[in-house]
């Protein structure tokens, strides 16, 4: 719309230009055809001419100040629509922080006259975006959120956004990838992405992970709080795969610690001999970890100076998706 203004004006502007030009060469003409007749008939002429140009330019311009107060007029419209848009979005941000509030904490927090908050509270209220508690009298958000949000839910799937992911993480690395997620206090393989190597290691999809011995358990631990870790081991089997597999939960508490300190979780030959694996966490809008990024390979291919370079990818790819996940707008990634 905005460009059809502007396209439109411009036309007008050449328009006028390719007129005057055009009244300026039949005056030079004039001059030429009549400079051997009588000089008072020539004046008379140029004087008609000169009319008709100063009629023009005035209409010109007077045309010209109505076209640009009219665009003016509907852009500061448009302008006023954007800010109450964006005014009403951090009304809901407020309340949501607050749990609830009254109109007047509102207009402070925004710096705006009382009476525009109300005026645009009035309207989410329309729309069911906001409620007002009957006994505090303050306005709380509204279930038409609720409404929208299991919209959002429905419309999730943690395995489609992470997937390309997957793909770029594997071309860089060369190694096999997969995405882990928990469910029923347990973690499984929900995508893999196999690496072109000639001998590989892939995770099986549906296949469980240990959570005291591989990379992806460990990793999504870490993050969790002190009360579900300790629920979850209260009558745990820590069995012992191989002589690196930590077989208590004392030893399991400090690799945590060290997991959440550095951002990655390391299986190095805990689970299989001769394989290494890693994991990085991926945050929810809400920053809490249930998904995670790891990668499989023989022990020779992670190396102290692979490892960095993996660790790396991995965790700006996991960024990548917590940010899709909603994670950034409420939490620095």
């Amino acid at each position: 719309m905005v460009e059809n203004q502007f396209r439109e004006f411009f036309i007008y502007r050449i328009i006028e230009k390719s007129f005057l030009l055009l009244m300026l060469y039949n005056t030079q003409h004039a001059m030429k055809k009549y400079a051997e007749e009588d000089r008072q008939c020539f004046l008379t002429r140029l004087k008609y001419t000169q009319k008709i140009l100063k009629m023009w330019c005035f209409m010109s311009k007077y045309t010209e100040i109505v076209m640009i107060e009219d665009f003016l007029y509907k852009r500061k419209g448009q302008w006023n629509m954007v800010q109450s848009l964006a005014r009403g979005i951090e009304i809901l941000s407020i309340i949501q922080e607050k749990g609830s509030t009254t109109a007047v904490e509102i207009a402070t927090e925004l710096d705006v006259d009382k009476s525009t908050v109300s005026r645009l509270i009035s309207t989410l209220m329309q729309y069911d975006m906001i409620s007002i508690d009957p006994i505090s009298k303050k306005y709380r958000l509204g279930f038409r959120l609720l409404y929208l949000s299991e919209g959002v839910k429905r419309n999730f799937n943690i395995a489609t956004i992470a997937r390309p992911y997957l793909y770029k993480i594997c071309d860089e690395t060369k190694e096999s990838v997969h995405l882990a997620v928990m469910g029923n206090k347990k973690m499984y393989i929900a995508d893999q992405v196999r690496s072109q190597r000639e001998y590989n290691l892939s995770a099986q999809i549906g296949m469980i992970e240990a959570w005291h011995c591989s990379s992806v358990g460990k990793c999504v631990l870490a993050y969790k709080p002190q009360s579900f870790i300790e629920n979850l081991f209260s009558d745990y089997d820590f069995e012992k795969y191989t002589t690196h597999t930590i077989d208590n939960f004392q030893d399991l508490e400090m690799e945590l610690k060290r997991i959440k300190e550095q951002g990655y979780a390391i299986d190095d030959e805990e689970r299989t001999l001769g394989v290494r694996c890693m994991a990085v966490p991926i945050f929810n809008y809400g920053g809490n970890v249930s998904y995670c990024i790891g990668i499989s390979a023989p022990k020779e291919q992670i190396t102290e100076k692979t490892k960095k370079q993996y660790i790396s990818c991995m965790k700006k790819y996991a960024r990548q998706i917590s940010n899709e996940l909603g994670y950034g707008l409420y939490h620095k990634v």
